[in-house]
């Protein structure tokens, strides 16, 4: 079958969009990923690299230039519809923003009506709820119009099989997001140290602890960052229930989503009088990456971000770290983790984040997120699992 990729494909740092770069490489690869002989209908892969950002600033902004980009987008996406016999149309709908679903009422109008099949990959979550509670009768009745009845709704979390069953597609397919494994000596050489470094606190009853935590995104305040600062502070003041101290150890890596943001974090870290104990390293890339995972002892992400994916891409590096993390239940489904999980926390809430961090320090769950990545999230299950909702719905 050939597939129709109408989507942008940025570095690995741009999280749900990165994404479809991983879809695009592994069916390059389908061979070599050892998928079942069942699945080796070939997928050929044709793509319009939609590009409309300049940076993360720019996401969901009006720019008259992007109205041209989308015109020729979409002249790109029907020449490959009529030179290569192209049928079927993969596309990756908006999260909860005006701007961005106006640009998909103008693509789908467009593109919609000269391909067989549409697919639409519900990365982020959202939007049938938001349109549902916050917007006009036109912005709804568009919005149907344009994402109603596709031949496969593909959902990356059980929370976004009820939000886009609202656009009443004919098929639907829950298929988790899936990256090649960041961290294979994790059974040799990190856990081991995990282990070592988790003794070590237990047995320490008389001396401060210190933990390692790391924050790891887009650094902006919806992402959670100021409430991660807040949460040290208070952690920090704090004891453990068999009274032994801790002592929360920062690193901060990525990028400001703007001056405004990086002068906030600043002006907290002063606030708090958190200058000893949180470090920003900027972004993060390759072996300088993959140590600060090693690294770490606890994972942090309280995002309530409104471009957020359902399943972030860096919680599933951390999984395949075996981290224990400490996640915001926003938008964000408990399936991936244990049952009354402490490190779920409620969004804005730095208090709980504080708590989460005191009791997973002396937890044990390295092995146990690791597992959750191998069972769910690598890359060769996830191309298996799109190929097989593929070809569920040309076959149908």
């Amino acid at each position: 079958m050939k597939l129709l990729v109408f989507a942008h494909t940025p570095p690995p740092h741009h999280g749900q969009s990165y994404m479809v770069k991983l879809l695009l490489d592994g069916f390059k690869t389908e061979a070599e990923l050892g998928l079942p002989e069942t699945t080796q209908a070939r997928v050929t892969c044709h793509h319009v690299n939609a590009h409309f950002s300049r940076d993360m600033a720019d996401i969901g902004q009006f720019r008259w230039q992007k109205a041209f980009l989308i015109i020729r987008y979409c002249f790109a996406a029907i020449v490959l519809r009529i030179r290569h016999g192209v049928e079927n149309f993969y596309y990756v709908p908006s999260p909860a923003l005006k701007n961005p679903l106006i640009r998909d009422w103008i693509i789908l109008l467009i593109c919609r009506p000269f391909f067989k099949r549409i697919f639409l990959h519900w990365h982020a979550a959202g939007l049938g709820h938001w349109l549902e509670k916050t917007q006009s009768p036109f912005t709804r009745w568009l919005s149907h119009r344009v994402l109603d009845h596709a031949d496969l709704s593909i959902a990356v979390s059980q929370v976004n099989i009820p939000d886009s069953a609202k656009f009443h597609p004919k098929h639907q397919a829950l298929v988790y997001n899936g990256i090649s494994d960041p961290f294979p000596e994790f059974t040799s050489n990190i856990l081991p140290l995990r282990i070592e470094r988790l003794r070590q606190r237990m047995a320490n009853t008389h001396n401060t602890c210190e933990i390692n935590v790391l924050y790891l995104s887009l650094c902006c305040k919806e992402k959670g960052l100021m409430d991660t600062l807040h949460a040290i502070h208070i952690a920090n003041t704090e004891k453990c229930t068999d009274g032994k101290k801790i002592k929360l150890k920062l690193k901060v890596a990525g990028q400001f989503l703007n001056p405004e943001e990086e002068k906030l974090f600043y002006n907290t870290i002063s606030e708090l009088s958190l200058e000893g104990d949180v470090t920003y390293a900027g972004f993060l890339g390759g072996e300088s990456k993959h140590k600060a995972f090693v690294e770490a002892d606890i994972f942090c992400l309280p995002t309530y971000y409104w471009a957020e994916a359902a399943v972030p891409l860096v919680l599933i590096e951390a999984m395949a770290c075996g981290l224990p993390m400490v996640a915001s239940s926003w938008r964000l489904e408990s399936e991936f983790y244990p049952p009354q999980y402490p490190g779920l926390v409620e969004p804005k809430n730095p208090s709980q984040i504080a708590a989460a961090f005191i009791h997973l320090a002396e937890a044990d769950m390295f092995q146990l997120f690791r597992d959750k990545f191998l069972n769910h999230f690598t890359l060769t299950k996830h191309i298996e699992e799109l190929h097989k909702a593929f070809l569920k719905a040309v076959n149908s």
